[in-house]
């Protein structure tokens, strides 16, 4: 019997981008039911949304499966990018690319999102990490990715 058990797990990558140099962040993130459902529903029709925007917030709940929406919102941008990537097998990881510059977003930013939509909309993955203060004139440079196992 063949036991093969597909996984997906999303790792994302914040850069806050100060006149004085560079703060790295990495954080794993979860993968919500909805996006889960994105997924399977992508693979039988096109009826849902692709992805396109990514959103900063103030909430430090938890991330859960079940959440649909960031828990305190702040700012949402459309995606720069989106790139297939090859980690362990050929073209197994998509990579969202996204960046907040000078002026917005600003404050003590907990939290990240992506969604199919500029506002409201679907919300496939989620992710809280330690506070990073923005000041208006920072960047914050986010690569998220997807990556199937």
């Amino acid at each position: 019997m063949i036991n093969d058990k597909l996984k997906v797990r999303g790792s994302v990558t914040l850069r806050l981008i100060r006149e004085d140099g560079t703060v790295v962040t990495h954080e794993e993130n979860i993968v919500t039911t909805v996006g889960l459902g994105m997924l399977t529903s992508r693979f039988i029709e096109a009826s849902t949304a692709v992805l396109s925007h990514l959103a900063l917030g103030t909430s430090v709940t938890t991330a859960a499966r079940e959440q649909t929406t960031l828990g305190s919102e702040i700012e949402r941008n459309a995606l720069a990018s989106i790139t297939r990537l090859t980690t362990t097998n050929l073209n197994d990881t998509i990579q969202y690319t996204c960046t907040f510059g000078p002026s917005e977003a600003t404050g003590a930013i907990t939290e990240a999102g992506i969604f199919n939509a500029a506002f409201s909309g679907d919300m496939s993955n989620r992710v809280v990490f330690p506070v990073i203060n923005k000041g208006a004139s920072d960047t914050l440079a986010l690569d998220w990715r997807i990556i199937f196992s």
